[in-house]
């Protein structure tokens, strides 16, 4: 992963409920959570994670705390003090995760953060590669970068195994059509060097990659086969949890 001159990260704990949840694709939930009265604005950089910890005792060997990408974007959070995660409830998903979909509405969670370095570049057109889940950072991303700049161009290649499975796809569709400089390209198989070189207009762009690990790899190797330098991209990887 790059790392972003003069970049700063200030770790505080803030004291959350949850407030709200929903199954809102197949086997994938969407859970929010409410920032307590007295605690201040949970201030981050869209693309950044935190962690979560809940009440209960997780007896997987992991313990109650978990990273997850913010769902939400920086002014969502900031208007509403909402927090916004997003993850998918496999048949065979941790005992922490069955918890989350399961726990009571108004159950304590500690947030600590924000955390990570996926953060993209003030300046330079992107383009955002997205497997399964991976989409996750880069909704919050795509939000706060429009809604700054409706000039800057963006290209997001999205894939999944069906559409059906398509995180924030209605979305993504609305801003396609509402803003000429986003461009969203569903796939719904792997990505191969040739469909790549089809979608990607400016090789100079700053390149953010994010699903699991062998998907990022496989993007990186491809993206440096064409001629895209290392130093203008930007990856996460989901390891699941």
């Amino acid at each position: 992963m790059k790392l972003l001159k003069n970049y700063k990260m200030v770790l505080k704990k803030y004291h959350a409920t949850v407030k709200k949840r929903k199954e809102i694709k197949e086997d994938t939930w969407q859970v929010d959570f409410i920032l307590d009265d007295d605690q201040k604005e949970f201030a981050y950089d869209a693309g950044q994670y935190a962690m979560i910890k809940c009440d209960k005792e997780i007896k997987d060997g992991r313990n109650n705390v978990r990273a997850f990408s913010i769902y939400s974007s920086p002014e969502e959070a900031k208007q509403d003090k909402k927090i916004s995660i997003v993850f998918r409830l496999p048949s065979n998903s941790s005992e922490y995760k069955k918890h989350m979909v399961g726990c009571p509405i108004g159950e304590k969670i500690t947030i600590t953060g924000p955390m990570g370095k996926f953060v993209p570049d003030n300046k330079k057109e992107l383009v955002m590669i997205a497997g399964g889940t991976g989409i996750v950072p880069f909704m919050s991303i795509i939000k706060d970068v429009l809604k700054k700049s409706s000039k800057r161009k963006i290209t997001l290649i999205y894939t999944d195994k069906f559409e059906k499975r398509m995180i924030g796809l209605n979305t993504l569709k609305k801003l396609s059509k509402t803003n000429k400089n986003f461009t969203f390209v569903p796939r719904f198989k792997r990505v191969d060097r040739q469909y790549l070189e089809e979608h990607i207009e400016n090789k100079k762009s700053q390149f953010l990659i994010c699903g699991t690990t062998p998907m990022v790899k496989n993007v990186i190797s491809i993206l440096q086969e064409i001629g895209i330098k290392k130093e203008n991209m930007l990856f996460e990887e989901f390891p699941g949890y």
